[in-house]
């Protein structure tokens, strides 16, 4: 027994002189630096008492080094939150932060297989075991250490992702020690807190919840955002998110309770059991995030986010792996209506029309032209992931009954602002079109769904009046160059 307590001894002195690297406070100023150990029965495995001292359950330490090893740390972070707030909350922040930490202090710990609580943690959130995830997440004491793991993760010094930690490779304590230093400013209201320490580091507490929370479905795909993964290669080997709603193909509307802090999951596997796949949102008035995120050869391939009351989208999912919709609660949760299942869209031709013309030139030599077309699924939401080869283009001469369809190659084609632009080649005199004459522009979407614009093509070339106008702002000042580069691209 007093080897191991020497043992448990050693560990304790090794955490301690961490902390004293760190410069993170663990002792009460003016202390005299001397902390207590005690090791007695103790069914939590182990506690604090007072500011200054420890307890470890004597039936625990004889196990092994890397368990009194985690534990030492994991109980003098205690003393450290007691530092910067008299009463921590333990709910809220301390023993999530204290569980996440313990990754992220010894490389033997660190290496698989060992990481037991920590990992253990970790997957019960990842698998919503006790529907902890279902809760909101400062509600979740230990089961919220993902969190704080991709938040150590984003605000971390240096690329390193294991230890030993140094100042070059921090692994995220520098950033813990600012929480902390925030926290002790407002030690009543942890989760505002939280929220400053993010605005210091030049972001959004809103976005990185959001993020945080595609974050645990999205780290098993390989995204290219690492915002939306985690460093830890114990973590990136768990099996992911799991036990949340297998939708099918049927469109349907499902109502969910959403608590402030949390987050609803919603995927078709595969999704390529639709040709197109839409998602709507409904807040019932109140701002939710609201995201969707397509799979494709096992890698993550898309992710779109708005945050309001209602939201749309579709996807064409065809050729996909998978597609998941998530409902992400802020600051404001409650009932929320999800709409998912399979749609057909709607393509609706913008430009160009009869009152603006695509003048292409004469049939000899024919320019390209640009059409910009919406595609609509359920809810009026924008159809995302079409590309050029998805489009057939025809031209036929106005007024002419029965007149032949002339195709017409779709060059590129482009999505921006939840509209496709097109780069469509006019065809030429070869393949039957007149100069000087107007043709009817149609476009379908696969025989799925198509739209005529009469007389929108004419094969002529006529002066048009041009107006430049430029931005002369101050950003487009000050020796940027910006006003030179603008005004050659317009001569």
């Amino acid at each position: 027994m007093n080897d191991h307590a020497e043992a448990m001894a050693d560990e304790v002195e090794t955490a301690y002189r961490f902390h004293l690297d760190r410069q993170i406070d663990f002792l009460p100023s003016g202390s005299t630096d001397e902390m207590n150990l005690f090791i007695a029965e103790d069914p939590r495995i182990g506690g604090i008492i007072g500011t200054t001292g420890i307890n470890i359950d004597d039936d625990t330490i004889i196990n092994d080094t890397l368990e009194m090893r985690s534990i030492a740390f994991h109980e003098i972070q205690h003393l450290v939150q007691t530092q910067y707030d008299s009463s921590p909350n333990w709910t809220q922040y301390g023993e999530g932060i204290a569980r996440a930490i313990e990754d992220r202090v010894d490389s033997s710990y660190d290496a698989a297989g060992t990481e037991r609580r920590f990992l253990g943690d970790v997957n019960r959130y990842l698998q919503n075991s006790g529907s902890v995830r279902d809760d909101n997440l400062f509600d979740i004491s230990y089961d919220n250490v993902l969190w704080w793991t991709w938040l150590m993760d984003q605000y971390r010094q240096g690329s390193g992702v294991d230890p030993p930690v140094t100042n070059s490779n921090d692994l995220g304590w520098d950033a813990l020690k600012d929480f902390y230093e925030e926290l002790e400013t407002q030690p009543s209201d942890p989760i505002n807190a939280v929220g400053d320490f993010i605005a210091d580091q030049g972001s959004t507490f809103r976005d990185d919840f959001i993020d945080f929370t595609l974050a645990a479905y999205a780290f098993e795909y390989n995204p290219s955002d690492p915002r939306l993964g985690f460093i830890d290669a114990e973590i990136n080997g768990l099996n992911g998110l799991t036990n949340y709603n297998n939708i099918g193909t049927a469109f349907t509307t499902d109502t969910e309770t959403i608590p402030t802090y949390s987050a609803r999951y919603f995927e078709l596997n595969p999704a390529s059991s639709c040709d197109y796949t839409a998602f709507t949102f409904d807040g019932n008035g109140s701002d939710y995030g609201w995201s969707v995120l397509t799979v494709n050869g096992g890698n993550l391939e898309d992710r779109w986010t708005a945050y309001s009351d209602q939201w749309a989208r579709t996807v064409r999912t065809a050729d996909l792996d998978r597609i998941m919709g998530v409902a992400t609660a802020f600051d404001q949760g409650g009932t929320a209506d999800i709409g998912h299942g399979c749609v057909v869209p709607n393509l609706s031709i913008k430009t160009p029309s009869s009152l603006g013309q695509a003048q292409v030139g004469a049939a000899d030599n024919p320019r390209s032209f640009i059409a910009r077309l919406a595609v609509t699924g359920s809810g009026g939401g924008a159809v995302a992931g079409l590309w050029a080869s998805d489009f057939d283009v025809s031209i036929s001469e106005t007024g002419v009954a029965l007149a032949p369809d002339i195709g017409a190659t779709v060059i590129n084609a482009a999505y921006v602002q939840d509209n496709y632009w097109l780069l469509i080649q006019a065809p030429g005199d070869g393949a039957g079109a007149v100069t000087g004459t107007e043709y009817d522009l149609t476009i379908d979407l696969g025989g799925i769904s198509s739209d005529t614009k009469t007389a929108a093509l004419k094969y002529v070339d006529e002066p048009q009046d041009v107006m430049i106008i430029l931005d002369r702002s101050g950003s487009m000042g000050y020796g940027s160059g910006k006003i030179e580069a603008a005004r050659n691209a317009a001569i």
